[in-house]
């Protein structure tokens, strides 16, 4: 085989580190662009940013309508954790420093869920205590509020709420004590053989049960710092819909005028250090003005594509894919993926992540797309008037979904939306 020199012309992409920059300043939210843009400026003395302040609500979910001012009982919440609401309770009892010092440790070992995470052994031996006496002073803590919290498990936790009722439910207590598991299993008949009453005494037993708080230190918020900040607002103006950027997002990318003097001494050994640092200032203004316009050139598709979305209080989603928006702004799948991500948007309805408008497909009978979402709502409704004394199985609402509504879809697939929505499964379903 003759070996030789052969000249080859390929085109490839080098991704250089300014290329990286930019995709990462796309694909950063507000949040992290801000602390992006703080961490640059320490290191170019050129560059001089100007922060945004976070003056939002508190985080909701999607499209919940505000009900108005918080309670002053929910203001205190939100800035009271657990520990100090506890600790506030312990203080009005007349215990030793001994028992006091231990009962405060005693709190610090109470998760966020209101529960004892603590080991009884561990804090005996650490404080030379016997452990009837650490277990006295965990009694004390699951006498205060909220009922339930300083339990070690969710038993506990229930049945220390069932026993502080105004009316004590022997029944309910008997079975939280002895056949929990059994009774989340749904095995209703076994617990009624053999606690001797009707299966309809144990399903209200369950029904009742569902009323007790699993989480009782839930109301106490400690991240006080959890927020969202819509990046656009889209207003309606006539029959057009504006999308405007949030102002208060809008970091402030400036060159620092102090090195002027500096800059203008070509000669200066400076001089070269403080160009590339000035290139550098200059890029990461492109590449924010190249993010803004991409940003809103993929809102503008989502609107254009969910049009009555926005303009109409009822309308739902249309189905709707990242690929489909990367198609109609010419520009690569990944790009769209990296702009809607952790981006969110101000609008008549609430405030939505972007990704909330892209939704899946499902075929219908007549080839036309759907959306999933929709899909499940019909599930949910199907479910919600179906007879529970003979609940629907899998391949029945399938059936429905098909004959009543259009929906082509497998058993499978009714299966896994089924779990997405928390629906049960038929067998578990069952009313008596």
């Amino acid at each position: 085989m003759k070996q030789g020199l052969v000249q080859q012309q390929t085109t490839k992409l080098v991704m250089t580190n300014e290329l990286r920059q930019a995709i990462s300043l796309l694909q950063y939210s507000s949040a992290e662009l801000d602390q992006f843009l703080q961490e640059q400026a320490t290191e170019n003395p050129l560059l001089s940013v100007e922060s945004f302040r976070v003056e939002s609500t508190r985080k909701k979910k999607k499209n919940s309508p505000s009900t108005g001012q918080p309670s002053q009982m929910e203001q205190q919440e939100s800035r009271m954790s657990i520990h100090d609401h506890l600790q506030k309770q312990i203080g009005l009892l007349k215990i030793g420093p001994e028992e006091k010092q231990i009962i405060n440790y005693l709190i610090l070992s109470i998760d966020k869920s209101g529960y004892f995470t603590g080991n009884i052994e561990e804090i005996s031996d650490r404080f030379t205590a016997p452990t009837s006496v650490i277990e006295s002073l965990l009694g004390k803590i699951q006498e205060c509020e909220p009922v339930g919290v300083g339990a070690r498990n969710l038993q506990e936790c229930l049945l220390i709420q069932l026993k502080n009722l105004p009316e004590r439910n022997p029944l309910a207590e008997e079975v939280v004590a002895n056949y929990l598991q059994m009774l989340a299993d749904r095995k209703w008949k076994d617990i009624s053989n053999k606690l001797n009453v009707p299966i309809e005494d144990i399903q209200h037993v369950f029904d009742f049960i569902q009323s007790l708080d699993p989480r009782p230190a839930s109301a106490f918020n400690e991240d006080v710092s959890n927020y969202i900040v819509p990046d656009m607002i889209i207003k309606k103006e006539q029959d057009d819909l504006v999308i405007s950027f949030n102002e208060r997002l809008m970091p402030s990318i400036k060159v620092d005028s102090s090195y002027e003097p500096i800059m203008g001494q070509k000669d200066n050994e400076a001089y070269k250090y403080l160009r590339e640092k000035m290139d550098q200032v200059h890029f990461l203004k492109r590449a924010f003005e190249q993010r803004l316009e991409t940003m809103q050139k993929v809102m503008k598709a989502i609107i254009d594509r969910q049009r009555e979305f926005f303009i109409k209080e009822k309308a739902k989603l249309k189905p709707l894919t990242m690929k489909d928006i990367a198609q109609m702004i010419d520009v690569h799948e990944s790009t769209v993926s990296r702009t809607v991500n952790g981006k969110y948007v101000q609008t008549a309805k609430g405030v939505f992540e972007l990704k909330y408008f892209f939704t899946s497909t499902i075929q219908t009978e007549d080839f036309e797309d759907a959306s999933s979402k929709e899909v499940k709502e019909a599930m949910k409704m199907i479910v919600d008037g179906e007879n529970k004394k003979k609940p629907l199985s899998d391949q029945q609402i399938a059936v429905i979904l098909k004959e009543k509504h259009g929906y082509n879809i497998s058993r499978r697939t009714v299966a896994k939306y089924r779990d997405q929505l928390g629906i049960l499964a038929s067998s578990k379903r069952k009313r008596y």
